[in-house]
């Protein structure tokens, strides 16, 4: 209570400071008087300066827990409640491999604005007793956050350290084990691995680090040990690898990240959760295998989600991800012909989900796209999407409308369609007239200075504007040959 007192008149000091009607009462100093107090501070081992306005402190790793509790606060008070004709100083921490930095509170930041407070340098000693850490960092408030040596046991680490309850936050990483990099996703086992025999990186390049595993702790909680003992023991009954879990709320329902060999695995890693957690407990439990599939928990039904998946991949796409939460899936698929089988799948008797689930489909040459609808809505839009997508427009995002449109349609310049040539704006006005649609369409080209328009699918152009930030909003150049063709097509 103490602290955040003082923080608060810190706060009121430097808003009045600011211009808002309070006298900063601050007192004056320098950085050489506030050099001479912080050395004087109990487990100070030396204060040097490393530029105009920055400082190293370094502690005393023998310090006790009382003093630094003492010495957290000074040097939080001295680095913010005091006027300095050069600004505050910048003051960085270390302790053996830990190392830490004095927050400066913002001056006129609004209320909503997160202030800092002092380090959490009263838990140095826990810290530095903790086994196979090789560097640390100190976060302000009650946080911390350790990196620790290749290969270290996870359950039995973070057993030991919730085994001394304490106010603190503790985030532990580690670098993934070869075993543990062959079961993730294939992109992001491509980014993890090193090639064999590859040749040796010049100078300016860096061996790429691999991925962590990491754990998130609240050493305050009294249940964290049986906790971690619970998730632990799932885990393992399904031979599952732990990527991620976050063990630092209140709320006991799992937050994990899991990885599997075979897509094939993924129904027997929710079930066990389901059972341990019960089905309305797994919203934050996703499960990833190195076959490519993801698959975030929820209260929907994996079999049938698994059975739709059969059905899309029967016309050549390939899901990616589905989540039971959210009752949504996401397709891969290299043409416009799939496009429409996929959509004559998810609208057939057969298929397994509610029309409302929600189907996000990726063209191959530009998966970040993912044009969405609705299942039930896909058969309105698959056909306009794939024979853009056939004429070479193939980076198109789409989706539901909102007030001022039925749907929204926004096209990227491709290799083989740049949108501004008489060419592609012909084969474009071309696609959109022949294939049609029902209602309003808000219709955007995404290169230059972005033009915008709203159209049915044989009206002229409405409101028209150029969207760039920056850009003059009447359409000239390209964008006025564009709408001129368009609105002399018009029915």
């Amino acid at each position: 209570m103490n602290r955040i007192l003082v923080a608060l008149g810190l706060l009121l000091a430097l808003l009045g400071g600011a211009g808002c009607g309070l006298i900063d009462t601050r007192p004056k100093s320098t950085h050489a008087e506030f050099v001479q107090a912080a050395s004087a501070l109990a487990g100070v081992d030396s204060v040097i300066a490393t530029g105009s306005s920055e400082f190293q402190l370094t502690l005393d790793t023998g310090a006790q827990e009382a003093e630094l509790a003492d010495t957290s606060q000074a040097l939080f008070d001295l680095v913010n409640g005091h006027r300095y004709p050069d600004g505050a100083p910048t003051l960085s921490v270390e302790s053996g491999v830990f190392t830490g930095e004095i927050g400066v509170i913002r001056r006129g930041a609004g209320p909503g604005v997160p202030q800092p407070g002092p380090l959490a340098l009263e838990h140095l000693p826990f810290l530095h007793a903790l086994p196979a850490v090789e560097e640390g960092t100190l976060g302000d408030g009650s946080g911390a956050s350790v990196r620790l040596q290749e290969g270290t046991d996870m359950r039995t680490w973070t057993s030991d350290a919730a085994a001394a309850p304490r106010e603190l936050r503790l985030s532990a990483h580690r670098p993934m084990t070869d075993d543990e990099i062959r079961v993730l996703p294939p992109d992001d086992r491509e980014a993890a691995e090193t090639t064999d025999g590859a040749a040796e990186p010049d100078q300016h390049s860096a061996e790429p680090e691999p991925p962590d595993v990491s754990i998130d702790l609240d050493l305050s909680r009294p249940d964290l040990p049986a906790d971690l003992v619970r998730l632990h023991d799932t885990v393992e009954s399904v031979s599952a690898t732990l990527i991620d879990a976050d063990l630092s709320s209140i709320d006991t329902a799992p937050d994990t990240a899991l990885a599997v060999p075979a897509d094939s695995d993924i129904p027997a890693v929710l079930a066990a959760f389901e059972a341990e957690y019960g089905p309305d407990r797994l919203d934050d439990v996703r499960v990833a295998s190195a076959e490519g599939l993801s698959v975030g928990g929820g209260e929907g039904d994996v079999d049938a989600f698994f059975e739709a998946r059969g059905l899309l991949e029967a016309t050549g796409a390939e899901v990616r991800s589905m989540d039971l939460r959210r009752d949504s899936l996401t397709a891969r698929m290299p043409d416009g012909d799939t496009l429409r089988d996929v959509s004559a799948a998810v609208s057939g008797s057969d298929w397994p989900l509610s029309a409302d689930t929600r189907l996000s489909v990726e063209h191959t040459s530009h998966p970040d796209d993912s044009p969405y609808f609705t299942a039930g809505s896909w058969p309105a839009h698959a056909d306009l999407l794939a024979a853009l997508w056939d004429a070479g427009f193939d980076s198109v995002r789409m989706s539901a409308g909102n007030q001022l449109s039925d749907f929204d349609l926004r096209l990227y310049r491709t290799e083989t369609q740049d949108l501004t040539s008489a060419d592609s704006r012909a084969a474009l006005i071309d696609v959109l007239r022949k294939v049609g649609w029902g209602g309003r369409a808000q219709i955007s080209l995404a290169t230059g200075d972005h033009l915008i328009f709203w159209s049915t699918a044989d009206g002229a152009a409405e409101e028209p504007y150029m969207a760039l930030h920056g850009a003059d909003r009447e359409p000239t150049g390209w964008a006025a040959d564009f709408l001129a063709e368009w609105d002399a097509t018009a029915g």
